[in-house]
Order: structure tokens, then C-alpha cells, then sequence
């Protein structure tokens, strides 16, 4: 697992490898369902895929979501509400994601 501290936000993002799936279901309370990647809240599980690197950018999106929701209390609503931040934040969480799940 690997925590990613994201300063400007306070905030810790945890990542799991597909090795990790029973700790990430046990700390977050999930259970196994057959998905490739899993987020809930600010862990994330990725397993395995043909389009990794993909879905490493999929589920980043979602950590960056909370992130806002949860440190600024902004709701999404409009895509293009929040766009230059959110882009932002989910290269630095993608690529995290990527370089601890793919590489």
C-alpha cells in the first residue's frame, strides 16, 4: 500500500495493487465482487486489466472528486465547474496510481 499526501488539501490517498485486494476490502469495509479497480473514499484498489494505465486515470477521477467534495465541500455538479483544479489533480493521483500499479 501507498500513501499518497496530497499538502495543499491535507489530505492522505491510499493505494493498493492488485496483491492488496483483501487489505484494501478489509480497511474499507468492501467485499470482493470480481472488479478490476475499486475506489471508495480515499483508497483505491487497482487489479489487473488490459487497459491499466487506463483505468489508473478512471479511478483517479474519483479520488479527486472526494478530494474536492471532501476538503473544499464543493458539490461537482457542471463538468466545467472546477476544471483547471480537478485536471490537475488527477494527473498527480493518476500518475501515483500508475507508477505504484503498473510499473
Amino acid at each position: 500500500m501507498k500513501k499518497l499526501y496530497i499538502a495543499p488539501f491535507d489530505c492522505t490517498i491510499y493505494i493498493y495493487g492488485n496483491s492488496e485486494r483483501k487489505r484494501f476490502d478489509k480497511e474499507f469495509m468492501k467485499t470482493d465482487d470480481g472488479d478490476y479497480a475499486r475506489t471508495c473514499g480515499n483508497g483505491v484498489w487497482i487489479g489487473e486489466h488490459d487497459e491499466l494505465i487506463g483505468v489508473c486515470y478512471h479511478e483517479a477521477v474519483h479520488l479527486v472528486d472526494w478530494v474536492l467534495e471532501e476538503r473544499l465541500r464543493t458539490k461537482q455538479g457542471k463538468l466545467r465547474d472546477n476544471t483547471e483544479i480537478r485536471a490537475y489533480l488527477t494527473e498527480y493521483i493518476g500518475n501515483a496510481i500508475r507508477r505504484y500499479c503498473c510499473e
